[in-house]
């Protein structure tokens, strides 16, 4: 079997079972369907802790995901919201749009045609949600205003396509609430109407959606892995491997 697919803009790459690799020349990386013998070690990178060598590690995507649990008052297990008066906390949020980030650098889904964006943070939600391209963007948006100023407000650069945002954060049930006017970006001119409202509750249950996805493509052979050249799929995961000696107190 064959597949020929062109991931975001990326050349296409010609990817197979039986080759399993062809190099994307231009951006010199692999597109890798993970194949069967990988499953384990795929599964094994998106679950809990193992041991190795005398060590206990984690993936730095699973370190991710607990610490987003913890902080919005899930279970760490399943991601299941124990408390839902912290599902709004804005670090666990931030731990969320980092996995998204993570997640978009170095996976594909290969049932999903993306936009053609290059942004990993887009990339991801075009391979492993259903929203809508101006919701992926709103989100991004959000996203450079929590994790580059930890403020609520979004100032587009000039010559880009991208809406002024003024964000206002809950936990409600509607992922994103669009102003019904847009926020012309000066402070002084800024009206309630101009709000644009995300739940972080919701953003967070979109998120656990994406882990549950990943793992759903493992098991129907659609994962692809976005490697660098000459790198073997167990060296990229091992290269996001989290490790730390196990004290004989530990083991008592």
């Amino acid at each position: 079997m064959s597949l020929s697919r062109g991931r975001g803009n990326l050349p296409n790459c010609r990817l197979s079972v039986t080759e399993s690799i062809r190099l994307c020349n231009e951006f010199r990386i692999l597109m890798l369907i993970i194949l069967p013998n990988d499953k384990m070690i795929a599964r094994q990178y998106f679950g809990d802790e193992f041991i190795s060598a005398n060590r206990m590690c984690k993936s730095s995507y699973r370190a991710a995901l607990i610490h987003a649990r913890e902080l919005t008052g899930r279970s760490i297990h399943d991601g299941r919201v124990m408390f839902s008066e912290k599902t709004g906390n804005w670090a666990g949020a931030c731990m969320y749009l980092i996995l998204i980030d993570h997640i978009g650098n170095k996976f594909a889904n290969n049932r999903k045609i993306d936009s053609g964006n290059i942004r990993d943070f887009i990339h991801a939600l075009d391979n492993f949600t259903e929203l809508e391209i101006e919701d992926r963007e709103v989100l991004y948006q959000l996203r450079n205003s929590f994790l580059h100023k930890f403020n609520l407000y979004h100032l587009p650069k000039k010559n880009t396509h991208f809406l002024a945002r003024h964000f206002s954060v809950n936990i409600g049930d509607v992922l994103i609430q669009k102003p019904s006017e847009n926020f012309d970006g000066n402070l002084k001119n800024f009206k309630e109407t101009n709000v644009t409202r995300i739940s972080l509750k919701k953003l967070g249950d979109m998120v656990e959606e994406m882990h549950n996805s990943l793992l759903r493509s493992i098991d129907s052979n659609d994962l692809v892995a976005k490697l660098p050249e000459e790198t073997s799929f167990e060296e990229f995961l091992i290269a996001n491997i989290l490790c730390y000696k196990i004290s004989s107190d530990s083991r008592d």
